[in-house]
């Protein structure tokens, strides 16, 4: 589990690696992170709650799925960073 404040970008966000997939998912514009930076969590824990920050116009929960990631240290704080080539399709899952 990896954890973030960004005044631009994703805001508060929760970044967890799903070790069998071989997956990260990143929640962003949290209004709170509930989850601590290297957390082991599991499905039905509370990670955060929706809300409006970073680059946001309005309360919303956003999600993607990440083959690689890595969290850079940026003026702006520890930021989340995918290789666009590396982002996973859904449209194939279902």
């Amino acid at each position: 589990t990896a954890t973030g404040n960004l005044k631009y970008g994703f805001g508060n966000y929760v970044v967890l690696f799903h070790p069998k997939l071989n997956l990260y998912t990143l929640n962003g514009h949290l209004s709170t992170v509930a989850a601590a930076p290297g957390q082991i969590v599991k499905a039905g824990d509370t990670i955060g709650f929706v809300g409006t920050t970073g680059f946001s116009t309005g309360c919303h929960l956003h999600f993607g799925g990440y083959v690689e990631m890595q969290i850079l240290e940026t003026s702006y704080g520890k930021s989340p960073w995918y290789a666009p080539d590396k982002t996973l399709n859904p449209s194939g899952l279902f």
